[in-house]
């Protein structure tokens, strides 16, 4: 950024008080880093086969970050040392790899031995048995990558992601099942509802196996679960805007049927529940000059905020730094990649996994992306305790952004500060962007140069300090609800659940230390309808609407 506008004000006032701004924002949350306003100046490696991981000194983040990527003959595991928290792509230097940095993406789970699933993507007639062998022999092989799981049934990693993609999305795709003659006439003679209904139940049965498969068979109950794209919101990037915000987070319709439960039709199910954390992909289609290349940050927002809205699961988007569709395997552009590090994490993210092609080594192309990334992940280390117990502020969801095109801002609240990510993705390369940031009775104007991207503090008033809030997850809700009550020091409060008539439906006293707590109650026998949430200190109150639906 080049400017901060301030330009109301006599020339003493202004330039008194755009020195007291750059005061101000050259000293970020975190003691022992710094952070000018500025985007400061970076430059990429232009050599092929070269990620200069030297260009940055080592850092870590508080969050979950998969590295697939090239390893270049990697003898360090440089990747670890710079932001990331594990490694799923390795060579023959990870032999000491500790199991808490192991991640294994499982390709091809339910295809390769000629079975319904894999040829009619059909949940029926389908030998299980094959299966179980399948799954034994690459369960096996993933044991032997590690010293210490060599020759047992199950790998010993923290995490595993299945990749499964052998599903049918849309009603046509399944109905035209029927007229298959290897679907058994039991189903294929079913009314098209009973057959849809059929469809979704067995296949997300037929999605859980694998996952059953594994626990069963000896895999460590710490190694955490997820699959490839399987999330409650699933889309194309072409039809966020098609649906109000609103009905994204309400309409039990949005729910994709292999995460939703059948009684409740929200998040849930036998599929849904062996996942430890969600990995909706966020993979981009268009670039520059496209007009609808600039919508690629909303459409990664969108799915951090829209399944964070139906699951109290961690969102773990996974991202590629290459055009998928129109431009495959294209690089995207620099600010692109340095802004996927940076803005899902002020969206609620817990992590992201940076996915590459299996066996591109990258040796031959231009790896510079790999470096932007890690620019935007190095930039955000330098504010991490902010995403320790601060609150995020969305002032606008995702998919607005997507339909309004233009630019967008997101903050996280903690002490006295706020911590400013701002990056308008549809401005033109030398274009001036005035915005201005409004948190409660605070604002204050800024000036995006081009496509920069924004990361900055700025001090708060007493007065618009948040010092209690509470977050209702999901929402919204059906048998269970999480309250996320955030509290900025130690205090004692009380927790209601009212009705829209008045009437405490639940009530508790809790002690809490500064940070956030995740309260668990069970709604089940509440009559679906609007619920207010309060919590309150006697000094301090704040009340938060929460949807339950049956």
């Amino acid at each position: 950024m080049k400017s901060i506008g301030l330009n109301v004000l006599p020339s003493s006032l202004l330039r008194y008080q755009t020195l007291l701004v750059a005061i101000l924002c050259l000293f970020s949350f975190n003691p022992g880093f710094s952070q000018t306003c500025e985007t400061p100046a970076f430059q990429a490696s232009t050599a092929n086969g070269v990620i200069n991981w030297q260009k940055f000194p080592d850092f870590s983040l508080p969050f979950t970050i998969i590295y697939s990527g090239p390893r270049l003959n990697d003898a360090q595991q440089m990747p670890l040392r710079r932001g990331f928290s594990h490694l799923a792509n390795f060579n023959q230097y990870d032999g000491n790899l500790p199991r808490a940095n192991r991640a294994i993406l499982w390709y091809g789970t339910a295809t390769g031995i000629n079975q319904p699933w894999d040829v009619l993507r059909s949940p029926w007639g389908n030998n299980l048995s094959a299966y179980r062998s399948k799954w034994a022999n690459e369960m096996r092989a993933f044991a032997n990558l590690f010293p210490d799981s060599q020759g047992k049934a199950m790998p010993d990693v923290d995490i595993l992601m299945a990749d499964i993609e052998r599903h049918y999305n849309t009603n046509d795709s399944i109905l035209s099942l029927k007229r298959r003659n290897l679907v058994p006439a039991a189903y294929s003679q079913l009314s098209d509802e009973a057959f849809l209904t059929r469809y979704h139940r067995d296949m997300q049965n037929l999605y859980a196996a694998p996952f059953n498969y594994m626990r069963e068979n000896g895999l460590p109950a710490s190694t955490k679960l997820t699959s490839y794209s399987d999330s409650p919101i699933r889309n194309t990037f072409l039809n966020i805007d098609g649906n109000s915000w609103r009905d994204w987070i309400t309409n039990t319709d949005r729910v994709h049927f292999l995460t939703k439960d059948s009684v409740s039709t929200t998040a849930g199910g036998s599929f849904y529940r062996r996942q430890d954390f969600l990995l909706p992909s966020a993979y981009y289609i268009y670039d520059y000059p496209n007009p609808y290349a600039g919508n690629y940050l909303a459409y990664l927002l969108f799915q951090v905020e829209a399944n964070r809205a139906w699951s109290p699961k961690d969102i773990v988007p996974i991202v590629w730094l290459r055009y998928t569709s129109n431009n495959i395997n294209k690089p995207i552009q620099p600010w692109m990649a340095e802004a996927t590090a940076i803005f899902p994490f002020f969206s609620g993210a817990k992590g992201l996994w940076l996915w590459e092609s299996p066996g591109n080594t990258g040796t031959n192309e231009n790896l510079a992306n790999y470096e932007h990334f890690t620019q935007g992940l190095y930039r955000l280390s330098q504010f991490k305790d902010f995403f320790n117990g601060g609150l995020l502020h969305i002032p606008k969801s995702a998919r607005d952004h997507f339909a309004d095109q233009d630019p967008i801002w997101r903050g996280v609240v903690k002490g006295n500060q706020i911590l400013i990510a701002a990056h308008n993705p549809y401005a033109a390369e030398n274009a001036s962007t005035p915005m201005m940031l409004r948190y409660g009775n605070w604002q204050q104007d800024i000036t995006l140069k081009g496509r920069e991207i924004l990361l900055c503090t700025f001090s708060l008033p007493e007065s618009e300090i948040h010092l209690l809030d509470v977050t209702p997850k999901p929402n919204p809700a059906s048998t269970n609800l999480t309250l996320e009550v955030f509290t900025s020091e130690n205090r004692t409060v009380q927790i209601q659940l009212f009705s829209v008539t008045g009437q405490v439906v639940y009530q508790q006293s809790a002690t809490l230390v500064t940070g956030t707590h995740s309260i668990d109650l069970s709604t089940q026998n509440l009559t679906p309808g609007m619920y207010l949430v309060k919590v309150q200190d006697g000094s301090k109150s704040v009340t938060k609407r929460v949807l339950i639906r049956k």
